[in-house]
């Protein structure tokens, strides 16, 4: 279950100060957790100004609302030969609230954490060898960035609390009002060569508004050690001139402040307090990251500068850049203007809960404007993550819904037109916590009801339509309601000799005694479920009416023929 985010209200500097320095004891420098001064998100007046003045662009195709059914694909798509690298990535929310005595909620504090896949989807998919290796730095990198996370994170959880029972204007009857910190990771680049993580924390702690907080973990995945400001330029002293003139290009309405300006560029120049400056590699070039109050007045929200690495050549150290320009993703956070480095504009977006009488509908309205256009996108979701897929000549934004009962979905919208190029409903798929590094292999999955409830994954792949295309028809047995299967009676099946590569299995009609506990490991999604015996022999179910109830094996219910069976709603 993933946690929902709170919106970014964010109000006074006391939790990021309390998160900066929870990070101190880190790989990454300390200063470069204190990232940001008081500061706050763009504001829901400016939001709804932004929303009343945008002009809708004609749409090429009708936006479809994002589908729940469950279908899989017609047919096999080729494999283009990416099978997945060993630096899949997954994330997931931590909670380290705290409570009052009487249960109710005091503080909320939550934080994610990366991991590496290990999963060997090549191997059950198509009986390769399996995932090449992971860079030897990653391992190292993943754990210093997740330290560093949980101690800021855990630290400013303890000190919010004790700052909330201090705090005599929340009431004890009020279950709405506690102090809020929400600490989130998007992954800018993961390749073998460098690791580069944003993190993005919003705090409420009940001033006028809420504060908003970067910071950049970058790491040299060649030893696994973090890279600061120092060691990945040469020259920090023409920094300051180069981004100030890209932020004015970019910002043309915004007024900075030049005391601010030289205050951060001075933090910056210096090799103690270098973090000052939050910068993360990316696809495409360098981003430098600017909080709402940072250079500027709070109102104008959070600024982003990016450079080409072409353009920042002269003062990179070697071995940064990519050595070739790839399609890639990157995940973004929302709401935070991005400067993709393409066009001479900012992409920003943000999505409004539909609401009827105050309580939310389910439905998203999803707001992007880019390179001066505008445009919205209906959306079926309670939340959504964000990701920008850079397809060399395209660009297209990722929408990953959340709904009811951990159901996702993949929405894609296409940047080069300003319209929906593909919204993923025919796979019913979702990223489920992974994170999408390459466009063309990446981790998508969805819950079936074959045998029981289960979450599948497969490898997909976007087409040069910026649409999701399997790489294959089988799904990997992720996760199911009732891990094994044990026959209670003898079940038809197809059983294949002990070890068998299920791509190359010779089977033969049988049936699998009772008393045989069945571990499932792949299915095609709707009828058919391959499973291994203890001894590792490959056995092959196949349910005789997949799409009606109650669903059966040879003519009896596959829960009299199994325990195990468990269905979620």
């Amino acid at each position: 279950m993933m946690i929902k985010s709170h919106p970014a209200a964010l109000g006074g500097i006391l939790a990021v100060s309390l998160f900066a320095a929870g990070c101190a004891e880190t790989s990454a420098p300390a200063a470069q957790q204190n990232a940001a001064s008081e500061a706050a998100s763009i504001s829901e007046t400016e939001a709804a100004a932004a929303k009343t003045t945008e002009e809708e662009i004609p749409e090429t195709g009708t936006a479809e609302t994002a589908s729940t059914e469950e279908t899989a694909p017609e047919e096999e798509t080729e494999v283009s030969g990416a099978l997945p690298s060993g630096a899949l990535l997954t994330k997931s929310s931590v909670w380290a609230g705290a409570q009052r005595e009487d249960g109710t909620f005091l503080t909320e504090v939550t934080y994610d954490q990366l991991a590496q896949d290990t999963t060997d989807y090549a191997g059950i998919l198509f009986g390769e060898a399996g995932a090449s290796p992971a860079p030897d730095g990653l391992e190292a990198a993943l754990a210093a960035c997740n330290n560093a996370v949980r101690t800021g994170a855990e630290s400013a959880a303890l000190q919010l609390k004790e700052a909330a029972l201090s705090d005599d204007t929340l009431s004890s009857d009020d279950t709405s009002c506690y102090y809020t910190l929400h600490s989130r990771l998007y992954v800018q680049r993961s390749d073998a060569a460098v690791l580069s993580v944003l993190l993005y924390t919003d705090t409420y702690s009940h001033g006028a508004h809420g504060s908003q907080a970067f910071a950049g973990y970058n790491y040299d995945l060649r030893t696994g050690k973090a890279l600061t400001l120092a060691s990945c330029f040469s020259d920090l002293s023409v920094l300051p001139a180069r981004i100030q003139e890209r932020l004015a290009a970019l910002y043309p309405d915004v007024s900075l402040d030049e005391s601010a300006v030289q205050q951060v560029f001075s933090l910056a120049k210096s090799p103690e307090t270098g973090g000052a400056l939050p910068f993360t590699f990316g696809p495409c070039g360098v981003t430098f990251w600017f909080a709402p109050g940072d250079l500027s007045a709070y109102a104008a929200g959070a600024m982003t500068a990016t450079f080409s690495y072409a353009e920042l050549s002269d003062v990179l150290a070697d071995g940064l850049a990519p050595e070739a320009e790839s399609p890639a993703i990157q995940s973004l956070p929302e709401s935070v203007p991005y400067d993709t480095g393409r066009e001479d504009a900012p992409l920003l977006f943000y999505a409004v809960p539909e609401e009827i009488d105050g309580a939310e509908t389910g439905n998203l309205t999803v707001s992007v404007t880019f390179d001066g256009r505008a445009a919205s996108l209906p959306l079926v979701g309670y939340g959504a993550e964000y990701g920008l897929a850079d397809m060399g000549a395209r660009q297209s934004l990722l929408i990953n819904t959340r709904q009811d009962d951990d159901w996702e979905t993949l929405s894609l919208f296409d940047l080069a037109g300003g319209s929906l190029s593909g919204d993923g409903s025919a796979l019913g798929m979702g990223l489920y916590g992974h994170i999408p590094m390459d466009p063309a292999c990446f981790v998508m999955e969805k819950r079936i009801q074959t045998l029981g409830t289960s979450l599948v994954s497969t490898l997909c792949g976007l087409g040069t339509d910026g649409r999701p295309a399997a790489l294959s028809p089988w799904f990997v047995e992720d996760q199911r309601v009732g891990d094994s299967l044990t026959a209670k009676e003898d079940v038809p099946a197809e059983r294949g000799a002990s070890g068998t590569n299920p791509d190359a299995a010779s089977l033969t009609e049988g049936t699998i005694p009772a008393g045989t506990v069945l571990t499932p490991l792949r299915t095609n999604g709707t009828d058919t479920v391959d499973c291994l015996t203890g001894d590792g022999r490959l056995v092959r179910i196949t349910v005789d009416n997949p799409e009606s109830w109650p669903q059966t094996i040879g003519g009896t219910d596959i829960e009299t023929l199994f325990d195990g069976i468990g269905f979620a709603g």
